[in-house]
């Protein structure tokens, strides 16, 4: 009798899907402006240094890719926390009666973002590594995107240009959904 087919997902998909996932949900509440604020939340009005600190550019990734890092595995360990990191270094959300607008500020946090900046890029190189694209130009470009936006965000953090930011975050996203729409999981709607 044949044996069914072997359909495990694997823990690395599942922790890539929930950090996309979380990412996505950051971004919606971004572009929808706040309005899931409670009440009560809405009428305080963060201090300056209270939204600098609840928003402060996170440590980044020391994860060093090798050649028998699977693709997930550099997904997961580098190029999702990077790209979160640059993600979240700086935004805003508006609502009827607050506005809350965060960016890096201190030494601390450019020199994370520029971190977060370099592991994207060790990432990106490790993805358009010959053995991984293996031909496949629908692989190469958008890997060759995410290197470009790497290095847009590291120009953008050397200068602590903050709007500059802003714009290699679109860059980022554009590189991350080119690629999704050819490659996502399995158990995935792609974007």
């Amino acid at each position: 009798m044949p044996q069914p087919p072997d359909r495990r997902v694997h823990l690395s998909l599942v922790i890539a899907a929930v950090v996309l996932a979380g990412a996505a949900g950051a971004a919606a509440i971004a572009l929808i402006g706040g309005r899931w604020v409670t009440p009560a939340a809405a009428t305080e009005v963060p201090t300056a240094s209270a939204a600098a600190a609840a928003h402060a550019v996170t440590v980044p990734p020391t994860f060093a890719p090798a050649p028998s890092h699977t693709v997930q595995q550099i997904m997961v360990g580098l190029v999702d926390p990077a790209a979160d990191g640059i993600w979240n270094s700086a935004g805003a959300i508006v609502t009827a009666t607050s506005d809350e607008t965060w960016a890096p500020s201190t030494d601390t946090d450019w020199e994370r973002l520029e971190g977060h900046a370099r592991a994207l890029a060790r990432g990106a190189d490790a993805l358009v590594d010959p053995v991984r694209v293996n031909g496949r130009d629908d692989w190469a470009v958008p890997a060759r995107a995410l290197r470009t936006a790497s290095a847009a965000a590291l120009r953008a953090a050397q200068r602590r240009d903050t709007s500059a930011i802003y714009a290699a975050s679109e860059q980022l996203l554009d590189a991350c959904q080119q690629c999704h729409k050819h490659y996502w999981l399995p158990t995935e709607i792609a974007p």
